[in-house]
């Protein structure tokens, strides 16, 4: 059976810090659309 846990809990400070980080990016519009990336990557 599967068990629910916090994984939060489990992360690192830097695990939790780099997300966080993340996340402030996309709030102030410094990300980059996956279609552009396919582009530039020949994907």
């Amino acid at each position: 059976m599967f068990r629910r846990t916090n994984w939060w809990q489990d992360l690192t400070v830097e695990q939790k810090s780099g997300i966080e980080r993340g996340l402030k990016d996309i709030d102030a519009g410094r990300v980059t659309p996956h279609e552009d990336i396919k582009l530039r990557y020949d994907l």
